[in-house]
């Protein structure tokens, strides 16, 4: 997210200096000195106004309206069932949750036997009606908890996180497992397959 915010404030402010001098020097062709410092002038208004812009627009989407950072504490999940089958290697975990904002999906995403790598599951969980979710996958491989207990969490992610896990479902990003939870992706719930 901090590298996104970055790359937004770098475009504005590019995009503000062009536009001020493009502006300043088309006003006054007969003063370079006038028209120079004009242009620094509507380059810094310019900035200064759509960086306050964008500060509003993430207060509004990611912030509560006291001023504070929205956490996970607003979502509530309950589980109703998890079982795994050892000879389908089939997990589901059924249960009931409150709180997601539109555009976030369920996940789950389990730590492998090096606690340093994370391996999402092939696909989020279903949101179904009634604010239940259903969570069907096939646990193959070192995540097999005939090997061992199996480990993982319940992550609450934006659109952002999400397309992670896709990407990394592709394969485009390795098999390795991924190092941490991507921004956007917050953990809701610890959950052991295979205890």
């Amino acid at each position: 997210m901090t590298q996104v915010v970055l790359v937004i404030l770098a475009a504005v402010g590019i995009l503000a200096v062009l536009g001020a001098f493009i502006f300043a020097f088309a006003r006054r062709k007969d003063d370079r000195p006038r028209s120079l410092r004009l242009a620094v002038f509507v380059a810094v208004v310019t900035f200064v106004v759509a960086t306050a812009g964008f500060i509003a627009f993430t207060r509004v989407h990611y912030f509560d309206s006291s001023g504070r950072a929205r956490s996970t504490a607003d979502i509530k999940i309950v589980f109703t069932s998890q079982t795994y089958d050892p000879g389908t290697a089939l997990f589901s975990l059924n249960g009931f949750v409150r709180g997601l904002r539109p555009g976030q999906e369920l996940w789950v995403v389990f730590r492998g036997a090096r606690r340093n790598h994370l391996f999402p599951a092939p696909a989020p969980c279903g949101i179904l009606p009634e604010n239940r979710f259903s969570c069907q996958q096939t646990i193959t491989g070192t995540l097999s908890p005939v090997v061992a207990n199996v480990k993982g969490f319940v992550v609450a992610a934006i659109p952002e996180a999400a397309a992670t896990f896709r990407q990394y479902n592709s394969g485009s990003l390795g098999t390795a497992g991924l190092r941490e939870l991507p921004d956007g992706a917050t953990l809701i719930s610890p959950i052991s397959v295979g205890s």
